[in-house]
């Protein structure tokens, strides 16, 4: 945080909900530029999680039976794979990039809050 911004008033108990309350931009524009560097570390982690869990799915979806029946349709390798096989993978691949953008979000706000509260009572 911008130790020259004064913080809003506390009405929700988060600073920048606060800050949008009151349209103090430059608070909640800091704020967010701050929670940057915590979503960043939390994706950045989990990106490995992400490459080896679209890896393995899409290797369970193509041993799968819609599959070899698009093979006996006589649809090409990339059809199958980009438009049967990735459709279907996809959905665990999503559900879990949501809930690691929620877990993102979540840590760096309550990281920030953590910090900003030891902050001030150490002033």
């Amino acid at each position: 945080m911008n130790p020259l911004l004064p913080r809003p008033k506390p009405i929700t108990g988060w600073p920048l909900i606060d800050a949008l309350i009151e349209h103090d931009w430059a608070y909640a524009e800091s704020y967010l530029i701050h929670m940057i560097l915590p979503m960043f570390a939390v994706v950045l982690y989990s990106f490995g999680v992400y490459t080896r869990m679209a890896r393995n799915t899409m290797l369970d979806v193509l041993e799968s039976d819609y599959v070899r029946l698009a093979y006996v349709k006589g649809l090409s390798r990339r059809v199958v794979v980009y438009r049967v096989g990735l459709r279907n993978a996809l959905i665990p691949l999503v559900t879990l990039m949501v809930l690691t953008f929620a877990l993102a979000w979540t840590g760096g706000l309550t990281s920030l809050r953590t910090c900003l509260t030891t902050t001030e009572w150490a002033t």
